[in-house]
């Protein structure tokens, strides 16, 4: 996580920390950019429409949130878990937003998929360094999770996300598409469940309304 999490987006007329804008509202904009090309190429024939959002199993450790008010987005945490909570915050914003991204799909007819995935815990070197410079407690978690043999390599943690974006298997059937669209996926291309809060249909509609409120704005 950047050490500038918390500021503000320079230029912007909304008060909206980095971490948030670039794991969020960064895939919030790329997305709808490209809505008229893949809602174009969903309705040719035979076409094979996925969108993947790369979620984390962080997003547990997201605060409370209400995703009305974009203000809600800031606060900056304290405690124990402090470093942890505003990545988990955004995390969760990518698996509400992918659902919600389905429904979408879904009500305007688009044949299309909307998929989230958590690639799982990969050891690369930004997370190395990066987890051991953040604080001690990072540092023991990312020795306690080295010793506990639960890191993958890249390669490994490559493989959810091809999988939900390539794999033939997703669109085998219309059962399968079923299984799969705005299905959160985890290693090594699995179907789980997120959180409660990750869940919420009615957290995911107000998160929408809000980012296109803060696009609007900035």
């Amino acid at each position: 996580m950047a050490p500038d999490a918390f500021e503000p987006v320079k230029d912007s007329k909304v008060t909206i920390g980095t971490l948030m804008a670039t794991n969020h509202i960064g895939t919030f904009v790329f997305t709808n950019i490209l809505l008229p090309l893949i809602k174009k190429t969903a309705a040719e024939p035979g076409s094979d429409v996925r969108v993947v959002t790369v979620s984390s199993f962080v997003h547990s450790s997201s605060p409370k949130t209400d995703w009305k008010t974009f203000e809600e987005w800031n606060p900056k945490p304290k405690g124990f878990l402090a470093d942890l909570k505003p990545y988990g915050r955004s995390k969760l914003a990518n698996i509400l937003f992918a659902k919600q991204l389905q429904r979408n799909f879904d009500d305007e007819h688009v044949n299309a998929l909307s998929i989230c995935v958590a690639p799982g815990s990969i050891d690369t070197d930004t997370v190395r360094v990066g987890l051991q410079e953040r604080s001690w407690f990072a540092y023991i978690i990312y020795h306690l999770t080295n010793l506990s043999g639960n890191f993958i390599t890249p390669a490994q943690g490559a493989y959810t996300t091809l999988f939900a974006a390539t794999s033939l298997v997703v669109v085998s059937s219309d059962e399968s598409k079923g299984k799969y669209a705005a299905s959160y996926l985890v290693p090594f291309g699995l179907v789980a469940q997120p959180t409660a809060a990750a869940r919420d249909p009615d957290a995911a509609r107000d998160l929408w309304a809000t980012s296109e409120r803060v696009v609007e704005a900035m």
